[in-house]
């Protein structure tokens, strides 16, 4: 931080920032695997995947909108597959 020249102040706001994102997630994801409701769990994971597409293309300097459906399909064929496979093979989950 100091040699990019930010400051102490910087650094404590993204830790502050930080570890209220790790609680909340924490508590969320609490939530998350206590429920046996399966909609649940597909919107979270579609939320994870548009947030995950968009967050991918920050740093571009084309408009993202333009690279968006390219980026969600790439991370969709890619979760979706290393989910299967976790779940189905990996796991052996039993209803």
């Amino acid at each position: 931080m100091w040699k990019w020249e930010q400051g102490c102040q910087t650094a404590a706001l993204a830790v502050l920032r930080m570890l209220i994102q790790l609680l909340l997630i924490g508590y969320f994801l609490a939530y998350i695997f206590q429920t046996d409701s399966a909609w649940i769990v597909l919107l979270v994971l579609a939320v994870m995947l548009v947030s995950s597409s968009w967050i991918a293309l920050r740093t571009m300097k084309a408009p993202r909108r333009t690279l968006f459906f390219k980026a969600f399909c790439a991370i969709a064929l890619c979760g979706v597959s290393v989910l299967t496979f976790m779940t189905q093979a990996v796991l052996e989950l039993n209803p």
